[in-house]
């Protein structure tokens, strides 16, 4: 190396990695070995440096490292070595490989390269490459195609990472090949921006025209809950009958979640549609209570009613924590959590499920679950034959014997736990106790279930809760024995504490006026509840009474603010609401005399429209089961859901297209504002099931994964989750409907190129307009309702007439997809209950049929052949309908069903 002398040190530089060295100065430089003393270099250094330098080739290292002994030399020379060796076997190794892939020929090469699943990966690739020299997608294609990508994300719950994978991008590659080239590397950023955006711009007007669609007014709702990580949250919903829609959700944050705070959130999204809002609904606790009444102050014209589930939920509760009860409930909660608790036992306990073919599963119900003591009940009561035969398994005396080997406390423990639960089995007042428990709680947890429905209208509450207290009363002389007399009569004191306001207890009564004037002004729901004779037992003074406050209720404005008793305007809206009331009252004195033309239409209407309903329900549930003509609650439940919950308010549309030639104009308005406001309130929702079912979307759409979204994004999701398919929106925007097969025109408009397009759709469009001069209705009066829920005998349907330009063909031999082909077009006129002979078009075939549902949602035995755009129906709206010859049948006698086929003349 080289030397540098600066001042009192001495330097030293390597050859190879210009490395320094430094000692001191003054120094000998004629020595060189020896340990520095005295001036000398430190020799040991510079060798070492060698050793680790990075440019010193491993032969002079080992030259320098020759008759050494330190241990920095041997260190050196073993690392050489060991390398040199290595790098010897690697090229055996590889010499060895060479010669062996020589050998093995082609067929084994190929073998050894490929698997199965790499060949399968390189066909699907090249048919994909095949498939993306001929696809082309516009910008309307992708428009639509990204939309469809992020309903999808959105409404299935998928992460927004997802879309940025390898594998998604794979997928979207074999459907698109061009659309997966538009895709781009910022996806995820677009989903989770413009594209959450625009569906819940979406969400919104779907919201909107959702809410529009439902008769009545709206009903807020709110509740509180957790979210997917614990914090305390509040949701609020838009309820009608039949339709529960997600408004927004507040985060409580550190305000305590007093009656007045939460009466801030329903006020800010009540206010500015006071006019579209008729009633609150909330659970039964205290903070809910108190946010009524703070909200009654600013909004006195709405109702505040508490939730009917909620209230017989705690109802249920309460009957459970009588000494006799609970302690039958506690028996069966060990028997089920021993058997869960012991894997062999349990095994076997399945088995023999399966073999005396039981469905029910052991399960322990949370605290939360409506009507979870009964729920647990129930379970142990069907399953009880199970539990028997299980005693007899020879698993259970080796449980026996292996607990007492075991010896000690826990022998000893486990030996108790076995006997307990032999004995609670065999036990005889265990077996009666269960079975009396079990009759008393069904009819409560059947009320419930029925009742926490979205399609539940108000007029049901009063019949089912006094339907209980008649059960009570009627209930088997084993279940009244098994149970005790004491006993049943503390689980009428409840109801009756539960239910009625006036009763003299803490607990607030569910029953409000709301109830009570509902059950009278609906029609459908009196006739479920009057007997054989037509008396109406439930009409009571309490309930004429009832009528008349929820009329002065329904006769306030709608409007918030805050009038000085002594203005003018205060003056002139109070003479205003007196005035409406004076108008609903007589209109309502009108409609109960039995002399008007509305007592006949209400008289035409139960006598062959809702008796022959409830009549055929009735005798079709006594032959599946005659018991239950004993048990009022099934009774009712039957009636009920025969005439149905928009009964009493389609009798109301009805009622107010008639015109009344004993009333004067004054008299026609009044009864016109009597119909209307009827109508907001048989729409009224009276459970907050609704919106407990929005909260739990949180979990779904918040998990852990996802915990970094930001509170307006999460809004937003769940708004689209909730809300963006109130209406099948995306069936009918996304759904490939099998008419394009069977008449290809958006198909050719998809692949055409763009100087094509515009002459082919000139051509369709004359083609429209030749079918639509074919849209003749058919004349009907002014007063009368289309395919409404009415009886045949209050509307007049129209005589077998062919529309003008139409004349009738004879019946094919086959029906088939030729009937959608004929030239001209061919039409249906099918004659339908309460509307008389309708008009449609054929549009397409169904070769393999298509399955059909009923009013209530149960698959029909037909299969649907034929989808017709009825004349009727709103334009682009078709139905799935079930055609056969057996109905071909024209003339004013034929039988509601019958069809014929016309073409245009």
């Amino acid at each position: 190396g080289t030397c540098y002398r600066r001042l009192d040190k001495v330097s030293f530089m390597c050859r190879n990695c210009k490395s320094m060295n430094e000692q001191s100065w003054p120094v000998i430089l004629d020595v060189s070995t020896g340990h520095y003393s005295g001036g000398s270099i430190n020799t040991s250094r510079l060798i070492k440096h060698i050793f680790i330098c990075t440019g010193t080739s491993d032969s002079d290292k080992l030259e320098v490292a020759g008759g050494r002994s330190s241990w920095d030399a041997k260190t050196c020379v073993n690392l050489i070595r060991g390398k040199r060796e290595a790098a010897s076997a690697a090229v055996a190794a590889s010499r060895s490989t060479e010669e062996e892939e020589k050998q093995l020929g082609a067929a084994a090469k190929k073998a050894r390269m490929g698997s199965r699943a790499q060949d399968k990966r390189d066909e699907h690739q090249r048919a994909i490459t095949e498939y993306a020299t001929v696809d082309k997608c516009t910008d309307k294609q992708w428009t639509a195609i990204w939309y469809s990508i992020c309903a999808f994300f959105f409404m299935c719950r998928i992460p927004f990472a997802a879309i940025d994978t390898t594998w998604f991008n794979r997928m979207l590659l074999a459907l698109r090949p061009s659309a997966a080239k538009r895709l781009g590397t910022q996806a995820r950023k677009r989903l989770a921006g413009e594209g959450l955006n625009e569906l819940y711009a979406d969400a919104v007007d779907e919201t909107a025209r959702a809410l529009s669609e439902k008769l009545g007014k709206i009903t807020m709702c709110i509740d509180g809950h957790k979210d997917g990580r614990g914090r305390s949250v509040y949701t609020l919903s838009s309820l009608k009958v039949g339709l529960a829609a997600f408004c927004k959700t507040v985060y409580a944050l550190t305000n305590a979640s007093t009656g007045e705070n939460v009466a801030k959130h329903v006020a800010d999204e009540i206010r500015g549609r006071e006019i579209d809002v008729i009633a609150v609904v909330s659970d039964n606790t205290s903070n809910m209570l108190a946010m009524q009444e703070a909200l009654n102050e600013e909004f006195n014209w709405l109702f505040y009613v508490g939730c009917a589930v909620h209230v017989l939920d705690l109802l249920i509760e309460d009957i459970c924590k009588l000494a006799k009860i609970q302690e039958v409930i506690k028996d069966a909660h060990f028997v089920i959590t021993f058997v869960k608790s012991h894997s062999c036992l349990h095994e076997e306990f399945l088995a023999l499920k399966e073999q005396f073919k039981t469905k029910l599963s052991l399960k322990i119900f949370p605290l939360t679950r409506f009507a979870y003591a009964y729920l647990m009940l129930n379970i142990v009561h069907v399953s009880l034959y199970v539990f028997q035969t299980l005693l007899e398994c020879s698993i259970v005396a080796y449980m026996s014997s292996a607990a007492q080997r075991r010896g000690g406390e826990e022998g000893a423990k486990a030996v108790a736990q076995i006997a307990k639960f032999k004995g609670t089995i065999k036990r005889g007042d265990f077996r009666k106790m269960l079975k009396g428990v079990h009759a008393l709680l069904e009819p409560f947890s059947i009320i419930l279930h029925f009742l926490e429905g979205d399609s539940v209208p108000p007029s049901w509450v009063y019949p089912c809760y006094q339907c209980l207290l008649d059960m009570l009363a009627k209930l088997p002389n084993d279940v009244k024995e098994a149970v005790g007399a004491a006993t049943l009569e503390q689980v009428v004191d409840l109801v009756r504490e539960r239910w009625l306001p006036s009763y003299h207890s803490r607990k607030v009564g569910l029953r409000d006026d709301l109830h009570l004037a509902a059950f009278a002004l609906d029609p459908a729901v009196r006739a479920a509840c009057s007997d054989s004779q037509g008396r109406e037992p439930l009409m009571t003074q309490d309930v004429r009474d009832a009528v008349r406050n929820v009329l002065r209720r329904l006769s306030k404005s709608a409007s918030s603010e805050v009038l000085e008793p002594s203005s003018a305007a205060f003056r002139l809206r109070a003479s205003t609401e007196q005035h409406r009331l004076l108008m609903m009252s007589t209109a309502f004195d009108t409609y109960s005399s039995e002399t008007s033309v509305f007592q006949s239409e209400l008289k035409v209407a139960r006598e062959d429209l809702y008796q022959p309903k409830i009549e055929k329900a009735v005798l079709a549930m006594l032959e599946q089961d005659p018991n239950a003509k004993n048990n009022p609650v099934k009774m009712l439940i039957c009636k009920l859901t025969a005439v149905g919950p928009a009964a009493g308010a389609a009798f109301w549309r009805r009622a107010a297209k008639i015109m009344d030639s004993n009333l004067d104009e004054e008299g026609q308005k009044s009864h016109s504002l009597l119909c209307s406001r009827v109508i907001d309130l048989l729409g009224v929702v009276i459970s907050s099931c609704g919106t407990e079912r929005h909260g739990k979307a949180y979990k779904l759409i918040h998990p852990a994964i996802r915990a970094s979204i930001g509170e307006e994004k999460l809004n937003r999701a769940i708004f689209i989750f909730l809300n963006l398919d109130l209406l099948d929106k995306e069936r009918d925007r996304f759904c490939v409907d099998s008419g394009d097969f069977a008449d290809p025109q958006s198909f050719i408009l998809s692949v055409v190129e763009e100087h094509e397009k515009e002459q082919l759709k000139e051509m369709l469009r004359m083609e429209e307009e030749h079918d639509e001069k074919a849209r003749v209705m058919l004349p009907v009066n002014d007063t009368e309702v289309r395919l409404e829920a009415l009886a045949p005998a209050m509307l007049e349907e129209a005589e077998f007439v062919l529309p003008v330009g139409f004349k009738q063909i004879a019946l094919p031999e086959k029906l088939d997809a030729a009937l959608c082909k004929m030239k001209p077009r061919a039409h249906i006129f099918m004659r339908w209950e309460g509307s008389g002979w309708e008009l449609g078009v054929l549009k397409s075939f169904y070769p393999n049929g298509v399955a059909l549902k009923d009013d209530h949602g149960r698959k029909k035995k037909e299969r649907g052949n034929f989808n017709v755009d009825w004349i009727k129906d709103k334009r682009g709206h078709t139905r799935d309908m079930y055609l056969n010859k057996e109905r071909f049948l024209g003339g004013s006698d034929a039988p509601v069903g019958s069809w014929v086929l016309l073409v245009k003349e």
